[in-house]
Order: structure tokens, then C-alpha cells, then sequence
């Protein structure tokens, strides 16, 4: 004080570790006026902003105040120089006789009670502060400290701790792996499986997950407070946002379900030797009838064990365990089986429930792997759904689709019996020019009521429905090809486009490849028919009896359609055999043809489109390419005119005036297509206006 001479010293803030805060001035805590008038400042924050952080705010404590400032008599100061302001411990709560926290909470609580107060702490003081202090959610650093250094014994007792204290303590915790006092996370747990795995972890636990600046796009720079600007010339690392995309982002919107801590359990995993392997975290959660059990091996060593009971956790009647199942709330039902999916991998996997039951959840982990076992489902095994030997063939093993796969192992033999039929062999037997017309129609229908006549028995087998083959599906059937051969000889005069002839395959360089084709859309749908007159069909008979997979690998194997992409093939008839074939004459084929191909260009209206007409995304714009729309209004116009049955059982079905004026229609939707760009939102307009 340049007035008296008088000379003062002001500390600044000090947790007595490193340097001190030289933006800071220490307050005196022993003083009432001091922290009332700190009190006011948090109640005045807290009628601007719904959330108030509290820096640092361990420091705070009474233990840490008198460690710091007011040490004991004969105990060193946490701070330099402040040992001589030694104080008992009688004074000390004299001066400061509760908590200074505790009184905070309790103010805001009556004075601003929708204030969410969210405190930084360390020293493992995360659990003191929500259970003791009253804080809403408290940083828990513990989190980041102990598995960047693969202390995962010392971080699984303390999950163990609370829950046999009050679980409910975990839902308040803030789990990060980086903060703005500490290095970035990708300098603690770099790009790799690690960070991943703890940062799933982080998507998982109760509680609050929180990410730090720049953590996502993995920069490396340390930001502090006082920063203006960026020092570093960083920019966002897209393989590392893309992962995170995939593997992080759909677990945070899940947060619902792993916020909670009222149906949280955490497993040990004991190891083939018996022991609890320590670096395996392993926990569920469930909300309502969602389930999730998470696993991590925070080790480079790959780990192997089952996860069977629960460690304990407090109850009203003492400390209990629960079994997996119990924690999964799956049922005790001896005949039911569990699916479920891995998140990580995709996957889905089946295990009989007796067997978790005895067992536990068998888990082999590789070095910082995870496993997010969601979309939880108990089913029992039926004829057409046999999941036991689904079960009892995968031994264990994932795959992409569980229903699918045991639908494919039901449907085995009526797969086979379709796909024999329309194999190259049996096509070239039913279609062999050396047979005359009557003898060729002989043999289909012989074959082809042999066919119908095994799917309509092997069906009602698997279902217990009983499946009958209308009296003239066969005949109808052969009617249908002798009128396709016929239609095709009318459509290789010289007056039809050359795209149409291409389609249908019908061009002289294309021997049989028509016959071929009709022959295989006649019988596929031939069965869709039989479904559809036993009310079975709905999505169409190619999913329904998952025939696309079994087809496309059968279509592959013909030497005489090599050059027509197979799936492509399948989507085709699939797709035909959604539309609703007219029950009389069509009196306007243009917009009949506009009509009925809208719906295969709106998104995601009808299922096979997509791949079928090649269709990409593009700038929020669907385009779609000419040779597979091409491909589907020939065969639409084709099989239309197919479907109108002469008025007399004479040849040809369609009269040459009415075939050219469907020629005509076509040739104008295939021009709107054009100048439309191929662009479907600019197609569907042109036909709304037309």
C-alpha cells in the first residue's frame, strides 16, 4: 500500500499439486460473510442458467480445507507457507461447522430447485459428493484414470463398492475420458480398439457420458480456458468420425436404457481355471422389455470366461446377487431359447436359456475388444421355426440374421425341389424341341402339378395349415407359356423397339434365353398363386419362402443367362409379382404404365426396387439407371398382356392394333424416363402432371 508502506500477500487458488492458479484469488472458507456471499453468486447464476459446473470444487471440502490452508497442529500444509496457520480440529468446526457443499445443495434445492449442479472432484471423492454432499452428478475421474492405466481391479472395487453402498450413486456420475485440465483423449488412449472400447464403456455405464472438445474428430491439441485460438493447424480424422458413427453414436441413443442403475448388474468372469479375470468389465441393464449386456476386455491379452452371477449389491434385505438370466429378467422356461445381437459385429446369436441358466454367457474377448449385446428375444422352437437346431448347428457361432437362417433351415427341402425344377437341366428336359407341342404341354403340367403339389405339402407340414393346389393352377399355367411363345413371335417383327426385344431376351443372337425366362417367371408364379388362393402371401412369395438367396445361386449356374446379372433376375420377378394384374382390358397403357412403376421409384415403398433399378442417393436425390428400368416396364407391358385371357382359346392373346398401341406407351414412359434424367422425384412429377 503505497499510502502506509503496508505490504500484503494474496494467494491464489492451490489444490497442492502442481502450481498454483495464478488467475485466481484464494477466498477464506472459515469465514461466514465469505461463503454466504459465494452462496448468493451461485443463486444468481442459477435464475440465468439451468446448470452450474463447479470447478475444481474437491478443494472445497472441509478435509481439503484444512489439508490446504488450516493444517493441524504437526501436520505439514498442503500449501507452501501455511503451516503456521496451523488450527485444531475443535476450532476448525467452529469456524466451518458443515459442510460448505452441503449447504450449497440445500440452498439451490429451496431457493432454485430446477438447477442441475454438476461438480468437478477428484481424490476419490465422486462417491462422498452425491451420496454425502448432495451434488446431482459429480466428474468421475476415476473413470479415466484407472483404465487408461489398466487399473481395472482397483476400478472394478469401486463399482463393486457402491453398488453394495447405493447403486443409485452411479446414475450421478460423469464418466469422460478427457476434460480441459487434462490431455486430450486421443493422447491418453489413442485411435484404436482401446479408445474404443472404453469409450463404449462410457456409452453404456449409468450415469452421464461426456465428450471433450475435439475428442470425436481426434485432435491432439490441449485447450485451455484462456484460449483464443486453435495454435495447431488440426483437422477432423474422417476414418476415426466414421467409426465412431458406427460403433459409438447408436449406443448413445440408447442412452435411455444404460442411464439407469435400478436393473444394473455387474458380472464376474471367471476364467477356465476358475479365477475372476479382472480386466474383463462385464454388465447389463435393462428398461423395461429392453435388455443389454456389455463386455470389455480392458487388456491386451485375449480373455475367455463365463459370465454367470452378479457381484453383490444393496437391497432391503442385505447384500444379494442375481444370476444372468434373473439380471436379463429372461424367463425360467426350459424350452425357450435367447437371440440376440452383437452391436460390434453385427451378428446375431442363440443359446438355449437352460444353458445360460447353468452356465453363464460364455465370452472370448480379444485384446481391447467389446461385445454390446442388444435387441434381447426369447422364442420357442416350432416345426417351421426350428430354432433348437438352429441352435445346436451354430454351436455358438453369429450370423447375420437368426430368423433367417432358421426359416432357410425349415425351407430347405422345398428349396431344393423349387430350384431342381428351375435348374438348366430340368428347363432343357421341359423345353426340348425334339418334343411335339402335345407331348411338351404333357410334361409340364406333368412336372409342374409334381412341383405345386410338394410346395403345397411341405408347407402345410412346417405350418399345420392346410394348403391345397386350385384345380386349374396347372393348367392356367400352361395356357399362360403357349400365349407367352406366341406374344414373342408377334413382338420379332421388325416394327418392335429393339429395348424391348433386349428385355425380353427375344433377339436372335439370344436363343432360348426367352424361353428360359418365361418358363422361370410362369413358375414362380404359379406358386405365388397357390399361396395367394390359401390367403398365405405377404410380402410375396420370393420373401416369403426366402427364395431370392436359392434362385439367384441356381440362376448363376445357367450357362444361357450368364450375362443377366442373377439377383438382379430375382428382383425382377419379385418385383412383378407385387403388381396387381388388371381383371379387364387396360384402356389406357400409358397411364396404366406410369401407375403401376410410381411406387417402385418412391423410397423405400416397395422392397427389390432399390437394387433391382440400380437406384443411389445422391445430393437428396433418387436417381435410377435405364437398363434396369428398362428391363422392368418390358416385362411389366409383357406380363400384362399375358395376364388378359382371350376371349376364345385361340392364339394370339393381344389383337396387333391393341399391341401397338401398348408399344406406343411404352416408348413414351421410357422418353419420360429420359428426360426426366433418370432422376425420380422429376419422373413421378411429369407423371402426376400427365
Amino acid at each position: 500500500d503505497y499510502q502506509n508502506g503496508d505490504t500484503r500477500y494474496i494467494y491464489h487458488g492451490n489444490d497442492g499439486t502442481t502450481m498454483p492458479w495464478n488467475d485466481t484469488a484464494q477466498l477464506n472458507f472459515l469465514n461466514a460473510e465469505v461463503r454466504e456471499a459465494v452462496i448468493q453468486q451461485i443463486l444468481q447464476v442459477a435464475r440465468m442458467f439451468p446448470v452450474i459446473r463447479f470447478d475444481a470444487a474437491m478443494v472445497l471440502v472441509k478435509r481439503h480445507i484444512q489439508r490446504l490452508w488450516y493444517p493441524q497442529p504437526g501436520h505439514t500444509a498442503g500449501v507452501p507457507s501455511r503451516s503456521s496457520y496451523a488450527m485444531s480440529m475443535e476450532d476448525f468446526n467452529k469456524f466451518i461447522p458443515e459442510e460448505f457443499w452441503r449447504e450449497v445443495v440445500d440452498r439451490i434445492h429451496a431457493e432454485a430447485p430446477d438447477t442441475l449442479l454438476l461438480a468437478e472432484a477428484f481424490w476419490m471423492l465422486e462417491g462422498y459428493f452425491v451420496r454425502t454432499l448432495g451434488m446431482h452428478r459429480v466428474y468421475n475421474s476415476a473413470f479415466m484414470h484407472m483404465l487408461k492405466k489398466e487399473d481395472n481391479a482397483g476400478y472394478r472395487y469401486l463399482i463393486k463398492n457402491t453398488l453394495e453402498f447405493d447403486a443409485g450413486i452411479l446414475k450421478r456420475y460423469v464418466n469422460f475420458m478427457n476434460n480441459p485440465d487434462e490431455d486430450t483423449a486421443i493422447e491418453q488412449f489413442g485411435k484404436g480398439d482401446k479408445y474404443f472400447g472404453i469409450c463404449a464403456m462410457m456409452a453404456t455405464m449409468p450415469g452421464l457420458p461426456m465428450f471433450g472438445h475435439g475428442q470425436i474428430e481426434g485432435f491432439s491439441e490441449k485447450y485451455g480456458m484462456e484460449y483464443a485460438r486453435a495454435y495447431l493447424d488440426e483437422h477432423p480424422d474422417d476414418e476415426l468420425v466414421k467409426r465412431h458413427e458406427r460403433e459409438i453414436f447408436p449406443l448413445l441413443k440408447k442412452r435411455a436404457l444404460f442411464a439407469g442403475a435400478e436393473n444394473f448388474f455387474l458380472y464376474d468372469v471367471y476364467t477356465p481355471d476358475g479365477t475372476v479375470n479382472e480386466n474383463v468389465f462385464c454388465y447389463s441393464n435393462r428398461l423395461g422389455e429392453e435388455r443389454a449386456l456389455v463386455a470389455y476386455n480392458n487388456a491386451w491379452e485375449q480373455a475367455t470366461g463365463y459370465a454367470k452371477t452378479s457381484v453383490g449389491f444393496k437391497t432391503a434385505d442385505g447384500i444379494e446377487q442375481r444370476s444372468l438370466c434373473d439380471g436379463l429378467g429372461l424367463s425360467n422356461d426350459e424350452t425357450m431359447f435367447v437371440i440376440f445381437r452383437d452391436h460390434a459385429s453385427e451378428k446375431e446369436f442363440i443359446r438355449h436359456t437352460s444353458e445360460l441358466r447353468e452356465q453363464g454367457m460364455h465370452l472370448v474377448l480379444g485384446g481391447y475388444r467389446y461385445n454390446v449385446f442388444l435387441d434381447f428375444r426369447e422364442v420357442r422352437p416350432s416345426k417351421l421355426m426350428p430354432y433348437d437346431k438352429l441352435c445346436s448347428h451354430l454351436n455358438g457361432s453369429g450370423i447375420p440374421c437368426i430368423d433367417t437362417a432358421v426359416r432357410e433351415m425349415s425351407l430347405a427341402p422345398l428349396h431344393e425341389r423349387v430350384t431342381a425344377f428351375c435348374s438348366q437341366p430340368n428347363l432343357d428336359r421341359l423345353l426340348d424341341g425334339a418334343l411335339g407341342i402335345t407331348q411338351q404341354r404333357t410334361l409340364l403340367s406333368e412336372s409342374l402339378s409334381g412341383l405345386l403339389d410338394f410346395v403345397a405339402h411341405e408347407y402345410g407340414t412346417l405350418t399345420d395349415l392346410p394348403v391345397t393346389v386350385p384345380h386349374d393352377a396347372v393348367e392356367n399355367a400352361c395356357d399362360y407359356f403357349d400365349r407367352a411363345l406366341s406374344l414373342a413371335t408377334m413382338l420379332q417383327n421388325p416394327g418392335t423397339p429393339s429395348g424391348l426385344q433386349k428385355s425380353l431376351g427375344i433377339l436372335p443372337k439370344q436363343k432360348d434365353r426367352f424361353n428360359y425366362l418365361v418358363l422361370l417367371w410362369i413358375t414362380i408364379e404359379a406358386i405365388e398363386r397357390l399361396f395367394e388362393q390359401n390367403g398365405l402371401v405377404r410380402q410375396g412369395i420370393v420373401d416369403d419362402l426366402l427364395l431370392a438367396k436359392p434362385l439367384a445361386g441356381m440362376l448363376r449356374e445357367n450357362k444361357k443367362l450368364k450375362n443377366m446379372p442373377a439377383e438382379q433376375l430375382v428382383d425382377l420377378f419379385a418385383c412383378l409379382l407385387k403388381i396387381k394384374m388388371p381383371v379387364t382390358s387396360v384402356k389406357n397403357p400409358g397411364k396404366y404404365l406410369h401407375e403401376n412403376l410410381s411406387p417402385f421409384l418412391e423410397q423405400n415403398e416397395v422392397q427389390h426396387a432399390d437394387t433391382l433399378l440400380w437406384v443411389q442417393n445422391k445430393h437428396n436425390k433418387r436417381w435410377f439407371r435405364a437398363s434396369g428400368f428398362n428391363l422392368l416396364v418390358s416385362w411389366l407391358l409383357f406380363v400384362t398382356i399375358l395376364h388378359k385371357k382371350p376371349a376364345k382359346k385361340v392364339l394370339p392373346t393381344v389383337a396387333k392394333k391393341e399391341l401397338k398401341v401398348w408399344l406406343e406407351a411404352l416408348e413414351m414412359t421410357q422418353e419420360d424416363a429420359f428426360i426426366s434424367g433418370y432422376e425420380a422425384g422429376t419422373f413421378l412429377k411429369h407423371v402426376k402432371r400427365s
